[in-house]
């Protein structure tokens, strides 16, 4: 039965190469329309091997035409392949893809010698059909032995005395690929023969296994992928040789799942694909040009300009003039929603250049479209590239519309090394326009630096030095003074800005030009204005000179422009539109009340104009008002001054926006102010955003300890709150993602798991959980007081400021590089706190006591078991980190612990992570313990309430039952485990809810560890409590994931 499955698989392989290159009569027609030859009908028997032959569409008709051959190996190393038995298979792939091939199905006797054998298959095969001739139209492709016997053939070639002998230069095949490849398994009967495919490859180096082109893919369920020296280890091997092999040369992946007929669909997809690539990868040159590239609105159309070398590779697959189809596509950058799409049908003899043009309409969506050129050639599409079109926004009379548009082109050079060394371009005196006019035209703001960014960057996309950016603008006389800020998105990794040659702003570069070394990669560049730097009515200059000190880099993220602090919120997503007069006057009149208290050192005046519900930015009202307490106590003089204020509408909103500077006994503080009110009773309260994704600080010990210094150290972190968050009492689990190397939280907010997380919750895919994302230190690797910052601090603070769930049953870490380690020797080393983990090309390596490998190694199935493990890894990851993570899944199969792990196409970067962010927290989610519907059943109780000034006092009895038992947690004994068997937290919560509004609520934990009684006790006192209406009291106690209440009160304080 085994075997007879093997065979379906092999023979359903063939018939999904058949439908991507053109077959029989069975199963497709030309990419022209006309029948083919399809199988030839003859076996060709050889001394110890036979095969046959598939044909192209049209093989006959086309006599000036040859073709490469692709030669598939037989699954189980010996056997023909009827291909009647999978006809079902018929159009399930398609050929825009491929380019036309004869593929020749290889049959072998037990005891042949295969590698003899194959040279006499391709000399037959040569004389009988129109191929092409040469190793580099060749390639060898199999699955299971047929993709062992793949490497052995590709590998081999006959010495002089007709014995086998490995090649490392293409003899035979210049390109190898396997499928599942059974490289060890006993069923390969050729192993014992012609030994380890691993063996024979870890004698070559990166550079003489570049001179083939290999593919490699499994499943990771297949127990042929991780068994050793097989395509697990293989693919470690590659990444050893070189972490970066271009996928021109060379591609490995390890999938998620079994071999299926999906799993196969896809392989066969990729490797006719690939295959494809490789035959035709000599035949077309080309590039392509927009004009202009950046347009605004008023502009019709765009001209795309191309010229296309076909090289004259082209006479060995036809004497004939070739049909080229020419298209140019736009999509949208973001959703890849395609456009508008044109293409032109050229002839083309055997070489020779081809040129012209498209006229596109002028259709931004957004900041920008991307305009892609292909060129198809043999039923082959080739891509010639990507460039954007970038908008450029109008200037207007309105608040709102009051920007001038900087995006587009600019002038560029990366004009030195990062050295210390002087150059003269240092100086922005030397940077005139004679000097800088000539320099290459680049579009910022777009994206970090690609390879083909600019000459200057010499192809090296990973470039540091110091570059400039430079250009001219127009500024009407009648534009704004007042208020102006200049804006330049994000700089990898300092900028410094010139306005007609006086400096405006710096970040990152100090007064003497150099690089302070703080890397603010991921800081919004917002300087103030000064307008007597313009020139109103004529030109202007702007240069800003950057610098770059390690990895990509680039001025990578927009907006540029000159914008009134309308136009800048448009441009930012922020409330931008202006609120009626009325709404102003009520606005600043309540401010002016708060700025007038503060000076007067009145916090109860100043409490008095917040609502009682306000939340912005992590703080409650009553943290903002202590907040305010502690800076004007004990002060003997206090003054606010606000200046270029705004009030914008945001929904039922007002958000009021100032410069606003503080001084308090002398110290002065600047800093723009962003408050949220609401109209109530003809007055503006004070609400706060409600925001659920926001950036919040807190003081840690142990931060200060792990830079260093003694006391505390304010620590910034992010937190995400899922849909529905502030109009329920339920509590929610928590995942605490963890940063990379030499970046922040913010790098998180900038790929945007926060819209990611609404997505998946909002569709379904997700669960509701809560997000937290602390920075630490550059360099952290989260080890040692970053970790208890972490478990010790962090963790109790939220737990005692959001509704989250305390228990580890409900946290898990997840992260990306630096933080992907991270997340797993934070979680595994603290078992009492996590139990799920989930990490993104992970840098084990770098993991010292924290290595996931060597804990992995070391702790019992049972205590890995205990967590969820979800870790992946791009195949051209710049370090080398997906070895590791195949380290990690061999060990963890070999102790049978549950895990979800793969191996993709991808690099080091975000854009590998994000297709799987969903994915990763579903699975975690997924895993996570799940409480029986019984468990309020556990929790029983009565509470009595009564008033006290300006609150309520609870007290009364909660009683647990012995079905507690069933809620415990377990930890298994390890390495980390402290207790086994740890308590449960109950969090008692009790609610003041006056008028519709929530007054003051406040929470005590208890303990519990087994069936017993709890002793509950809580006094809540609210100033904004109205003496003269009742007033509803609610105390509730969680157990997990679900409330029970235990008593509902109307009371009032004259009670």
């Amino acid at each position: 039965m085994q075997d007879l499955k093997r065979l379906l698989a092999l023979n359903l392989t063939i018939v999904l190469l058949l439908g991507m290159f053109g077959t029989s009569d069975a199963f497709a027609q030309s990419k022209s329309g006309q029948g083919g030859n399809g199988k030839d009908k003859k076996r060709i028997e050889l001394k110890h091997s036979s095969y046959q032959a598939v044909l192209p569409a049209g093989y006959t008709a086309n006599k000036e035409r040859a073709y490469p051959v692709i030669y598939i190996m037989p699954e189980n190393g010996t056997d023909e392949i009827d291909l009647d038995a999978v006809k079902l298979a018929e159009g399930l792939m398609k050929t825009e893809n491929s380019v036309e091939a004869i593929l020749i199905q290889a049959s072998f006797d037990k005891d042949a010698e295969i590698v003899a054998e194959m040279q006499d298959i391709v000399a037959d095969v040569d004389a009988r059909y129109k191929t092409i001739s040469s190793s580099d139209a060749r390639a060898v492709f199999g699955i299971g032995t047929g993709g062992y016997m793949a490497y052995i053939l590709g590998l081999h070639t006959l010495g002089d005395d007709g014995v086998p002998k490995v090649t490392k230069t293409p003899d035979l095949f210049g390109a190898i690929a396997s499928t599942r490849g059974n490289f060890v398994g006993k069923d390969n009967i050729w192993f014992k023969k012609y030994g380890s495919v691993y063996d024979i490859l870890n004698g070559y180096s990166a550079a003489e296994i570049s001179r083939f082109y290999t593919y490699l893919d499994a499943p990771t369920e297949d127990p042929w992928t991780y068994m050793n020296h097989s395509t697990g280890d293989l693919g470690r091997m590659f990444i050893t040789k070189n972490r970066m092999f271009p996928y021109s040369i060379h591609e490995f992946t390890a999938r998620n799942g079994t071999f299926d007929q999906s799993f196969l669909t896809e392989s066969m997809n990729r490797v006719t694909d690939r295959l494809s690539d490789f035959f035709t990868a000599k035949l077309i040159t080309g590039k392509f040009t927009l004009d202009p590239q950046a347009l605004p609105s008023s502009a019709d159309s765009v001209t795309v300009s191309y010229t296309i070398s076909v090289k004259e590779q082209l006479k060995n697959f036809s004497k004939d003039k070739e049909t080229v189809w020419i298209k140019a596509t736009m999509t949208d950058p973001e959703t890849k929603e395609v456009i508008h799409s044109e293409r032109l049908k050229k002839t083309v003899a055997k070489d020779g250049n081809l040129t012209g043009v498209f006229e596109l309409p002028n259709t931004i969506n957004n900041l920008n479209t991307n305009v892609e050129m292909t060129v198809t050639i043999l039923g082959k599409e080739i891509s010639l590239g990507t460039q954007p079109m970038v908008r450029i926004k109008g200037t207007g009379s309105e608040p709102e519309n009051q920007l001038i548009d900087l995006m587009g082109d600019w002038k560029f050079n990366a004009y030195k090394p990062y050295t210390n060394e002087p150059h003269e371009l240092d100086k922005i005196d030397n940077l005139t326009e004679d000097v800088w006019s000539s320099w290459e035209t680049v579009q910022p703001g777009l994206g970090w630096w690609s390879a083909d960014f600019a000459e200057s960057l010499g192809g090296n996309p990973n470039w540091t030095g110091y570059a400039w950016y430079v250009r001219d603008f127009e500024l009407p006389d009648e534009f704004a003074s007042e208020g102006l800020l200049l804006a330049l998105g994000k700089f990898d990794e300092a900028d410094a800005v010139y306005v007609n040659g006086k400096k405006a702003g710096a970040t990152g570069i100090t007064e003497n030009g150099a690089y302070d070394g703080t890397n603010p990669w991921d800081v919004d560049r917002l300087y103030h204005l000064d307008s007597s730097l313009l020139n109103y009515g004529g030109k202007n200059t702007i240069a800003v000179r950057m610098a770059n000190s390690s990895g990509g880099g680039g001025w990578y993220e927009g907006p540029v422009g000159i914008y009134s602090p309308a136009a800048y919120n448009k441009a930012k997503g922020l409330p931008y539109e202006i609120a009626p007069i009325r709404i102003q006057e009520l606005v600043k009149e309540t401010v002016s009340q708060q700025n007038a208290y503060l000076e007067a050192l009145n916090t109860e005046g100043f409490a008095a104009t917040v609502d009682p519900e306000y939340f912005q930015s992590g703080y409650d009202k009553k943290r903002l008002v202590n907040e305010m307490s502690e800076m004007i106590r004990g002060a003997s003089s206090v003054s606010v001054k606000d200046s270029v204020v705004s009030v914008f509408i945001d929904g039922d909103k007002y958000m009021y926006q100032a410069d606003r500077t503080m001084n308090v006994d002398g110290t002065e503080t600047k800093k723009q102010v962003q408050y949220y009110f609401v109209i109530e009773n003809g007055k503006a309260v004070m609400y706060g955003n409600h925001e659920r994704f926001f950036t919040d600080t807190f003081t840690s010990k142990k931060a200060a300890s792990a830079s260093g210094m003694s006391g505390t150290k304010e620590v910034t972190y992010r937190v995400y709150l899922p849909p529905g968050y502030f109009e329920g009492e339920e509590r929610y689990p928590v995942v605490y993602m963890l940063h990379q190397f030499n970046s922040t939280s913010k790098s998180y907010e900038i790929d945007g798991v926060h819209h990611l997380m609404d997505e998946g919750i909002t569709s379904g895919e997700l669960g509701k959980r809560i997000l937290v994302i602390p920075d630490s230190a550059a360099t952290s690797w989260w080890r040692g007081d970053w970790e208890d910052m972490v478990t010790d601090e962090l963790i109790p603070l939220i737990d005692q400021n959001y509704r989250s769930i305390d228990d580890a049953r409900f946290r898990s870490t997840a992260g990306a590089s630096m933080g992907g380690l991270g997340a797993y020797s934070v979680g595994l080393r603290n078992p009492d706190y996590f139990t799920g983990i989930a990490s993104f090309f992970g840098a084990f390596s770098y993991g010292q006591a924290g290595n996931p490998v060597t804990i992995s190694a070391n702790e019992s199935s049972e205590y890995l078991q205990y967590f969820s493990h979800y870790f992946i890894s791009g195949n051209r990851d710049v370090y080398g980190f997906g070895r590791d993570a195949i380290q990690l899944d061999q060990i963890f199969r070999n102790k049978d612990v549950d895990h979800h792990y793969f191996i993709e196409n991808g690099e080091h970067d975000s854009a590998f992570y994000i297709p799987f962010f969903k994915q990763a927290m579903a699975y975690t989610g997924g895993k996570m313990y799940k409480p029986n519907a019984d468990i309020a059943s556990v929790l029983s109780g009565s509470v009595k309430a009564g008033v006290m000034e300006q609150g309520v006092s609870i007290t009364g009895t909660i009683r647990v039952n012995d079905d507690i038992k069933a809620y415990m947690n377990h930890i298994p004994a390890s390495s980390y485990t402290v207790n086994t068997n740890p308590a449960i937290k109950v969090p008692v919560t009790v609610y003041i809810e006056q008028n519709g509004k929530r007054i003051a609520s406040n929470t005590e934990y208890y303990s519990v560890t087994g069936a017993g009684e709890l002793d509950v006790h809580a006094d809540v006192v609210s100033a904004d409590i109205d003496p003269a209406s009742s007033f509803t009291v609610k105390v509730a106690a969680g157990l997990l994931d679900t409330n029970v209440e235990l008593g509902q009160f109307e009371l009032t304080l004259e009670n």
